[in-house]
């Protein structure tokens, strides 16, 4: 998550960091996947698209470079 929040205070596009870069082509799969730590993940706030994981991504990193939660659900009839 360092080259996301790095990426931001440099003002580089966040989509262009290793960690962007992966989390598209597992989004891009189309299969549900959960980012969180800890024993609960019930309540993580949810992504239906690249643009939804982005917006999160950015807001969750500039508050806590490490701390990134979200749970993608693709939309109905296009997951794997």
């Amino acid at each position: 998550m360092d080259d996301v929040c790095d990426a931001q205070l440099g003002g580089t596009a966040i989509e262009e960091t290793t960690f962007g870069r992966y989390l598209n082509a597992v989004v891009e799969s189309r299969v549900r996947f959960v980012i969180w730590h800890g024993g609960d993940y019930s309540n993580l706030p949810t992504a239906r698209s690249w643009i939804d994981v982005l917006e999160l991504l950015r807001s969750q990193t500039r508050l806590q470079p490490a701390d990134v939660y979200l749970r993608f659900v693709p939309p109905a009839g296009q997951s794997a």
